[in-house]
């Protein structure tokens, strides 16, 4: 495992998976990608932003690139608690893929927790969760002490 501590950012990847900071307008964050596909980006905005009003933003975008989609409540479950957003399934050429959407307040951020992946790859999923576990723990989080994180 390699370990990316940036810009407010810690977590652990594996050695072969490359990892990068973005910058966009109104947010900063880290993106980590698997060689063979699929991607985890964790952005930090204001705390202005309500967590359910930025997965809902990052769904219709979903939705508006790739047409047909399904879109299911969804959570994650980890040792310091449970992050909540939605999943959307859908296909892109011919290959069924999954977009798992969760956001969490924290301290004066509210976070987006974005992992794309192919829908068949549930070890590629796992890994992906993995790797927003060790940034949970970077940022001390424990969700169950934490009600302004959803």
């Amino acid at each position: 495992m390699k370990r990316y501590d940036e810009n407010d950012f810690g977590l652990d990847y594996p050695d072969d998976w490359t990892v990068h900071s973005d910058s966009d307008s109104g947010c900063d964050g880290v993106t980590v990608e698997a060689p063979e596909g699929g991607f985890l980006t964790i952005s930090r905005f204001s705390a202005l932003y309500e967590p359910e009003e930025l997965v809902r933003a990052a769904v219709d975008e979903v939705t508006r690139e790739y047409g047909d989609c399904d879109v299911e409540p969804a959570q994650d479950v980890y040792q310091s608690g449970v992050l909540r957003g939605q999943d959307v399934d859908f296909l892109y050429l011919d290959l069924p893929c999954t977009v798992s959407i969760r956001a969490a307040r924290h301290g004066g951020s509210t976070y987006v927790f974005y992992c794309q992946t192919a829908a068949i790859s549930e070890d590629r999923a796992t890994q992906f969760r993995a790797v927003t576990a060790s940034f949970l723990d970077f940022l001390g989080v424990d969700v169950t002490e934490k009600p302004e994180i959803s």
